[in-house]
């Protein structure tokens, strides 16, 4: 049986724009993560501040061209906008995932939402942490 990080198709809202792309929804990260060729595409603008993210081993990555910027954001299936504090990265290189149609298919209770759920090597630009936690935490 293979794990499934949760991966959804995201919108993000910036003053020069609009872009769809994929967001890991990450219950263990504390801070909100963005690719920063994606906020530039959008616009996106804020202070600098640096970034030191630790991970396992103890591996520290510092960035120190990092912004905080606000978007909006919102699911692709989804009419509502959520306003949300992120920190933007070089180079986030989030690993790609694919869900495919056979998976699915063995899954009667997602039938009706199917299509919605297959897609191919979708590598997440945005790792969305505990410090937007209403935008992660699944509530059904």
């Amino acid at each position: 049986m293979r794990a499934y990080l949760k991966i959804v198709p995201v919108e993000l809202y910036g003053p020069e724009g609009s872009i769809k792309v994929h967001a890991l929804l990450d219950e263990g990260s504390t801070v909100t993560l963005i690719d920063e060729q994606v906020a530039n595409r959008i616009g996106a603008k804020g202070r600098r501040e640096t970034l030191r993210v630790s991970s396992v081993g103890g591996n520290e990555i510092t960035d120190e061209k990092s912004r905080v910027i606000r978007v909006k954001i919102k699911g692709l299936f989804s009419r509502n906008l959520k306003l949300m504090t992120a920190q933007t990265i070089r180079n986030l290189k989030l690993a790609p995932q694919r869900v495919e149609r056979a998976t699915v298919a063995a899954c009667s209770h997602l039938t009706d939402i199917a299509e919605n759920l297959i897609y191919d090597a979708a590598a997440p630009c945005i790792l969305i942490g505990q410090d937007n936690w209403l935008n992660c935490v699944a509530t059904n």
